[in-house]
C-alpha cells in the first residue's frame, strides 16, 4: 500500500459519525496547534483586516454585512460559554439518572460542551466571554457608525494570539498548572 493510500486510510478511520448532521474530525494535539495557527488565527486576521478597510473606506453595505455577522458570532460565543456552565449540573443529572436514552442524551451533551469539532479538551472556554464581548462591541459600535469601530476587531486578533501562545506556549509546557485543569 502506498503511503498516500495509508495516509487516506488513517485520515477515514479518524472521521466519526455523531448524528446525521454532525461531523468531528479527530486530530491530535499538534494538528489542533497548526489548525489554530493556520486556520482560526488568519480567518480573525482576515476578519479584521476587511472590518478595518470597510471602516476606513467608509464602504457602508460591508460595514453592515460584516457587523451582522459579528453580532451572530459574538452571541453564539457568549451562548457557548454560557452553555457550557451547566456541566456540573448535567454531570449530576447524568449521576442520577436511570433511563439509558436519557443518559445517551445528557452524554451527548457533555461532550459536546467538553470537547471541540477536532476531538480535543476546550481549552479556549475562558476567552468566549472577552472574544464574543468584542465581536458584539465592533459589531454594535459599527452599525451606529463610531468612526474605531474596526479597533475592536483588530484587540480581538490580538488577543486570541495572546491565548494561543499562552496555551501553546506555556499550558502544554506545565501540564500541572492551574490553568491547564480548565476544560470546558
Amino acid at each position: 500500500m502506498t503511503w498516500k493510500k495509508e495516509k487516506l486510510m488513517k485520515n477515514q478511520t479518524r472521521l466519526k459519525k455523531e448524528s446525521n448532521i454532525k461531523m468531528v474530525v479527530i486530530l491530535d494535539a499538534n494538528e489542533r496547534c497548526i489548525l489554530f495557527w493556520t486556520k482560526c488565527i488568519p480567518v480573525r486576521v482576515a476578519l479584521a483586516s476587511v472590518i478595518t478597510i470597510s471602516s476606513l473606506q467608509n464602504i457602508r453595505y460591508f460595514q453592515i454585512i460584516l457587523s451582522i455577522y459579528t453580532l451572530i458570532s459574538g452571541s453564539g460565543l457568549l451562548y457557548n460559554f454560557l452553555n457550557a456552565l451547566r456541566e456540573p449540573i448535567i454531570e449530576e443529572n447524568l449521576k442520577n439518572s436511570l433511563d439509558p436514552l436519557e443518559i445517551r442524551k445528557l452524554d451527548k451533551i457533555l461532550n459536546n460542551i467538553r470537547y471541540g469539532r477536532f476531538g480535543g479538551k476546550v481549552w479556549w472556554h475562558w476567552p468566549r466571554p472577552i472574544h464574543g464581548t468584542l465581536l458584539i462591541t465592533c459589531g454594535i459600535t459599527t452599525l451606529i457608525k463610531y468612526k474605531l469601530a474596526y479597533v475592536f476587531a483588530i484587540i480581538d486578533v490580538l488577543f486570541a494570539i495572546c491565548v494561543g501562545f499562552y496555551y501553546y506556549l506555556y499550558q502544554n509546557r506545565n501540564p500541572n498548572s492551574t490553568a491547564s485543569s480548565i476544560s470546558t
